[in-house]
């Protein structure tokens, strides 16, 4: 159960990394599809910058004529 990661630059001490669960999706998926991918594979629900900016406010109903 170990993971091993080999960084591109210097990393000072307590500097936090991150990475990229969805990096090879890019513009292909929308944020819902990307949301699930990720609540299914890693059992999270995404809210980066992205997919926070994608949300906007939810559709209005139309009422029933």
């Amino acid at each position: 159960g170990a993971v091993y990661v080999q960084t591109t630059r210097a990393v000072a001490a307590g500097e936090a990394l991150t990475l990229c669960y969805v990096a090879a999706l890019g513009d292909v998926r929308s944020t819902r599809q990307r949301r699930a991918e990720l609540r299914a594979s890693f059992h999270f629900v995404c809210a980066c910058a992205r997919c926070a900016a994608d949300d906007g406010p939810p559709p209005k109903r139309r009422r029933a004529a």
